[in-house]
């Protein structure tokens, strides 16, 4: 999907819904078997010219921990800013408390770069996690207001359902497959 973000078909409205219900539905059907992703990124998702798509590495991070390669304090350190950038403010704690909300924001962050073409990764003004960490974390509950000027570029439904996706507290934000339907093709809402 990074790559594809970059090319003439991330251009196409029907290809942008496809990829986003896609990513909706893999996302709630891991979730329904129990599992997190935990590292959802426009790196760990292969996409086709068609939009049809697949979740990579999914689980990758807590098996990593679970076989103690990492320990959490560790984590960040070592997987870096890339990882760091789509992590939910949750994800940064340690102990982590992550779950299928983290990989929710997660959802809402690459969710924007499929449906505004053009805008950039989240945050790529920093090159650094103590950048990083000052413009992800939330102050007092706010939500991760900097990543929702980009969603002004989408219709209100999408951009409810991004703005839903990075709310500062984890209970409040959706589950994947109730995502699903917000991304309509056009020719459904004629």
């Amino acid at each position: 999907l990074a790559d594809a973000l970059g090319s003439d078909m991330a251009l196409d409205q029907k290809w942008q819904l496809r990829v986003a219900r896609g990513l909706c539905a893999a996302l709630a059907g891991l979730h329904a078997c129990g599992a997190c992703h935990g590292s959802l990124s426009p790196r760990t998702v292969s996409v086709d010219s068609d939009g049809s798509m697949v979740l990579e590495e999914a689980g990758f991070v807590d098996a990593l921990l679970t076989s103690e390669v990492l320990s959490e304090h560790d984590l960040l350190a070592v997987l870096g800013v890339e990882y760091a950038r789509y992590l939910a403010p949750e994800g940064w704690q340690v102990p982590r408390t992550v779950g299928m909300e983290a990989d929710v924001w997660a959802l809402g962050l690459v969710l924007l770069q499929v449906l505004c073409p053009g805008s950039s990764r989240p945050h790529a003004e920093c090159s650094n996690l103590t950048q990083l960490s000052s413009k992800v974390l939330p102050k007092r509950g706010r939500d991760a207001s900097s990543a929702l000027q980009a969603a002004a570029c989408l219709p209100d439904a999408q951009r409810r359902a991004v703005e839903e996706c990075l709310r500062a507290a984890p209970e409040a934000r959706p589950r994947a497959g109730d995502l699903l339907f917000r991304f309509r093709s056009p020719e459904a809402e004629a």
